[in-house]
């Protein structure tokens, strides 16, 4: 705010109250003043006509933590930092201004001073919930799991009603559950040539300190004919925001499974709740081998998750192209969503095989999927979708359907 601005606010101030430097001047009106500059979006406003009350009655710390919050939601969290120091120099013990001073550490991506500062503040007042979870949320950040259940935990026995912690709690429960096993069926139906086609999956994960790491069954009964495939997946963790997806995979009959088939990829967050991908898949059929360039694009947006995952197949004389947008909506965990997916060639880490090597010219499609937790541990999964397909002989509508369910332990 200009100094033309700030003098016309000074002297609306002055007009207001004529006895702005006496003792009996009610500083309230100006404090409600300067609130509500500064939840309609006028913080510079409400930040002068504070420092205007301030200078007035400098001990007024309600005024000076409201000062620190408007910087704090600026995004100046130096100046915040400053000011609730100074409230908590004259009042080690003021509840409130070493709540916001938590508020400011966690906004600023300082678990570990708001660990410090909500044991300092819970020595004083131990019962206080604000504190409890602030430093339970700390803890999951830092990656002491243990640590937060516990705080958690004593904030539930406090409160068994606090939303916030009951999620908080849940979600920390399903994090030490390191172990998972699904069951998957799917289920294909089509317009024209074909029976109905059957597959079923069983996969066994543990997530360690390196990742996680997915062993897989896969069934499927096509054309009349069985065939079997085992899969392995890997997650690595490589340094802070990177991580890498391996594959390797074997059908010992390659009936419509490539009887190996590999895969790699270097996944990188991003800022602005945005992460990356690239890499490969390898299919070696009998006697045909196929390489698929492939990566995402994808962002956190609110509660919703958008992701771009193209297919590129070099051929001798050209190349073919695919792809998949994906649109999640996520509800009380990662667990919980609900799913569009909308695609245009035939995706090779869904049912790409032998057949569709040698046939598929082009594949439209769309799919919803729906996941949700159920009792903490089990993951209950079904989904729908509708394709389709052009072919080299003729074109072919196809309609799938697939349920799965899950444990965790």
């Amino acid at each position: 705010m200009d100094r033309c601005l700030f003098f016309i606010l000074v002297s609306s101030v002055l007009l207001t109250f004529p006895a702005l430097g006496q003792e009996k001047t009610d500083t309230e009106e100006l404090f409600k003043q300067a609130r509500d500059m500064g939840f309609h979006g006028n913080r510079e406003a409400a930040r002068s006509l504070c420092r205007v009350i301030l200078k007035m009655k400098p001990a007024y710390q309600d005024v000076r933590i409201f000062l620190a919050r408007t910087y704090a939601w600026d995004k100046q969290y130096d100046s915040a930092e400053v000011n609730l120091h100074k409230v908590l120099a004259a009042k080690p013990r003021h509840k409130d201004g070493l709540n916001a001073l938590l508020d400011v550490y966690a906004w600023s991506d300082r678990p570990d001073s708001v660990i410090r500062y909500s044991d300092m503040g819970l020595g004083h007042h131990p019962n206080f919930e604000d504190y409890l979870y602030k430093k339970a949320r700390a803890q999951e950040k830092v990656g002491d799991s243990k640590g937060a259940a516990i705080t958690a935990k004593q904030l539930l026995d406090i409160n068994p009603s606090h939303e916030k912690g009951r999620d908080l709690a849940k979600k920390l429960k399903l994090a030490r559950m390191v172990n998972k096993a699904s069951l998957n069926y799917a289920y294909d139906q089509f317009s024209v040539i074909f029976d109905p086609w059957h597959m079923v999956s069983l996969d066994l994960s543990r997530k360690t300190k390196f990742g996680s790491i997915i062993a897989r069954t896969n069934y499927a009964s096509r054309f009349n004919t069985d065939d079997i495939q085992f899969e392995l997946d890997a997650y690595p963790k490589i340094i802070s925001g990177t991580y890498a997806y391996l594959n390797v995979g074997y059908a010992p009959d390659t009936v419509f499974f490539p009887l190996f088939r590999a895969g790699g990829e270097l996944h990188q967050k991003l800022p602005w709740s945005m992460e990356s991908s690239f890499g490969f898949r390898y299919l070696n059929f009998v006697p045909t081998t196929v390489l698929i360039y492939t990566g995402s694009i994808g962002k956190y947006w609110k509660s919703y998750w958008f992701s771009f995952r193209p297919y590129i197949t070099p051929k001798p004389a050209s190349f073919s192209r695919s792809g998949n947008l994906i649109i999640r909506r996520y509800f009380q965990t990662a667990d919980d969503y609900l799913g569009l997916v909308l695609g245009l060639g035939a995706s090779p880490d869904e049912d790409f095989f032998a057949e569709a090597v040698r046939n598929f010219n082009n594949a439209l499609k769309i799919s919803l999927e729906y996941q949700k937790l159920l009792r903490s541990r089990y993951v209950f999964q079904i989904g729908a979708g509708y394709q389709y397909e052009e072919r080299r002989h003729y074109n072919i509508a196809r309609m799938s359907a697939k349920v799965g369910i899950s444990t965790l332990f």
